[in-house]
Parts: C-alpha cells; structure tokens; sequence
C-alpha cells in the first residue's frame, strides 16, 4: 500500500514538475518574442532616422552630433524610451541636475510656507508696497529653475516632432502646466504689487505637484492609483452617487 502511494506521489510530482518547466518555456518563449518585437521596432525607427535624419534633429537645427544638445541630453531622460542615436544620460550628471530641482521645490515650498498671506500683509504695511521682496525674488528663481529646466529638455529630445518628444511624456506635460501656472503667479505679482486676483495668487500652490514628477517613486505611485485606477475610481463615485440617491428618495 505504501508503494503504491509513493509512485503516486513521484507521478504527480514528474508532473508538476513537466508542467513548471513547461511554463518557464513558455514565458521564456514569450520574453524572447517580446525582446524581438522591440528590437525590431528599434531597428525600423533606427532606418527611418538614417533615411529622415531632419526628424530627429531638434527644430530641425540641432542634431545629435551637436555639444549643446550631448550636454542637455547628459542631464535629463528621453521622454519616450530610449535615444537610439543619441547620448545617455549621465548618471552623475543627472543626479546632480535631479538633486538641483529638488533643492530648488523644496526652497520654494518652504518660501511659500513663510510667506504667508499674513505675513506679506504685515511686511507691505512695514515696507511699503514694494516690488522686488525677498519672496518675490524667491519665487522669480523658482520659475527661472522650472524654465531652465523646459529648455534643457526640449534642447535635449525636441519639443514634438522628434522621436524622444518633450510632450510624449504626461509627466513633462504636468511639468510644462505647472510652470505655465507658476510663470503667470510670479509675472503678474511683479506687475501687480501683491498679486492681480486669488485665482494668480492661488496658482503658487502648483509647486508641489513638482515634487510628484520630479520623483520616480511618487510618479510611480500616483501613475498606479491615480492615473490606471481613474475608472476604478469613478465607478465607485459613481455607485456611491446611485446609493444616496437611493436613501434619500427613501428618507
């Protein structure tokens, strides 16, 4: 009895064991496939860059023989995938630049943080109704670093007819609205002793939305519960909508 249960459990072992490796087959098979279909996806992108060579040239000026373009392109990421002609980033260069803007959203965080509405009511009444205040100049430098920023990135992959297109990454959208928004604060401010209306005054809190893009892991997880959970999220709104409706027709 004890031998027939052994070459039970020896069968059904072989076969767990035929049906692992089998799977490791399969998904080795399919990585195999997918590496393929990317390389010949590159492969194809990289003939019709030979054959177009002013497509991959920013405002089909700069190409990627360029040392203005190489050092931008040293400092950031490409946008969509990888620079099949170009340079890659630097890894001690890009630290560097991230550390930077990190540093520089921080500051402006904290300079918002201290100067509060309060605060800048209580120093035009000391001071007078001054331009060029400390936190003016604070929130100028910011924008300069969010500007400087834009044109390193555009320089580096083109801005949108270029394979690594600035605007072929949401994130560099998000980045672009909050320094539009921000640009629009601080020029408006400076012609405006103290701003025109709330809603430019309210634009400053932009800033730090600049922290979930300019870190990978806070992109990654706003991407995941934001962004691929969105339908999730407004069926859930959308239940819960139907269920107070409910009760309070019942009520």
């Amino acid at each position: 009895m004890s031998l027939v249960r052994w070459s039970r459990y020896l069968f059904k072992t072989n076969t767990l064991l035929s049906d692992l490796l089998v799977a490791i087959n399969d998904e080795g098979a399919a990585a195999g496939d997918a590496n393929d279909a990317l390389d010949e996806r590159k492969a194809i992108k990289a003939d019709f860059i030979r054959n177009y060579p002013s497509y991959d040239k920013t405002f089909w000026v700069l190409s990627q023989k360029n040392p203005v373009r190489r050092f931008c392109q040293m400092l950031v990421r490409p946008a969509g995938g990888e620079r099949i002609f170009g340079w890659p980033p630097s890894p001690i260069a890009h630290t560097l630049f991230q550390l930077v803007l990190l540093v520089s959203v921080v500051g402006g965080i904290v300079v918002e943080s201290v100067a509060t509405p309060v605060y800048r009511r209580k120093y035009y009444a000391e001071h007078g109704r001054v331009r060029g205040s400390w936190f003016d100049i604070a929130e100028s430098a910011f924008v300069l670093t969010l500007m400087v920023e834009f044109i390193i990135k555009v320089v580096a992959d083109g801005f949108l007819f270029t394979p690594n297109a600035y605007v072929r990454s949401i994130w560099n959208i998000l980045d672009s609205f909050i320094m539009v928004g921000l640009f629009v604060n601080v020029t408006t401010g400076l012609i405006f002793i103290g701003g025109l209306s709330r809603f430019t005054r309210a634009l400053k809190a932009l800033r730090a939305l600049k922290l979930i893009t300019l870190i990978e892991k806070t992109r990654s997880t706003f991407e995941s519960l934001i962004i691929s959970g969105i339908l999730r999220i407004l069926d859930a709104a959308l239940l819960a909508m139907l269920y107070m409706i409910l009760y309070a027709v019942w009520a």
